[in-house]
């Protein structure tokens, strides 16, 4: 008897509507399964969350979004079936056959092997720490000093900016002016102008306040 090919198939069984409505529901409950990362796997779901946070723009379509989650599906079940194990959600070991994206998840360090290997990536780890730093936060209600929030800008050029900094930071620029806290931060007043009035809209922590490398 020819043995089951290892991973055969994972989305196929879910129709590429229902994956789409799947990915955008965990997406929109970010805040639920951030700090569970730390574990160092992902759902297939919560990878393919991950992903659409990080590249889709603020003008994406529900259209943009729904391509964008189909063919990352189809590339990630792609890898997958090439050599990236799928594993026990409980036991964490390799498992085989047919199972649905409910039923296995990928380490971290093979996600973003999986990124490496295309031509555009980023860093797993350090959009998930921004997501469990956001949800942190939300659980403290957000409280941030400014001379808090100045500190974490302070050489933070590569930095995504939180929501908790945007308000604060905000708040200081009307009370004291731009020129002002930009110098305290230690960037020009233009940047931070730029940083303050980015289009931040979207699922997730603040998407699109910074692009991952």
């Amino acid at each position: 008897m020819k043995p089951t090919k290892p991973y055969e198939s994972k989305f196929a069984e879910v129709p590429s509507n229902e994956t789409v409505r799947c990915v955008q529901r965990t997406l929109d409950t970010w805040a639920e399964w951030a700090e569970g990362t730390d574990r160092g796997v992902l759902t297939p779901y919560q990878f393919l969350a991950l992903i659409l946070w990080a590249i889709k723009t603020p003008e994406a379509s529900a259209q943009d979004e729904a391509l964008i989650i189909d063919g990352w599906a189809r590339v990630l079940l792609n890898q997958m079936r090439n050599g990236i194990p799928a594993l026990h959600p409980v036991t964490l070991l390799p498992i085989e056959g047919h199972h649905s994206p409910s039923e296995w998840v990928l380490s971290i360090q093979h996600a973003q092997e999986f990124l490496d290997s295309l031509p555009i990536g980023f860093g797993v780890e350090r959009a998930l720490q921004h997501f469990r730093e956001q949800a942190a936060l939300g659980k403290k209600g957000g409280v941030l000093t400014l001379d808090d929030a100045i500190a974490q800008r302070k050489g933070g050029k590569n930095k995504p900016w939180t929501d908790s900094q945007v308000s604060v930071i905000s708040q200081a620029v009307q009370d004291d002016g731009l020129k002002a806290i930009a110098k305290r931060i230690g960037i020009s007043h233009q940047t931070l102008s730029t940083a303050l009035n980015r289009d931040r809209k979207g699922r997730g922590p603040k998407a699109m306040a910074h692009r991952y490398g």
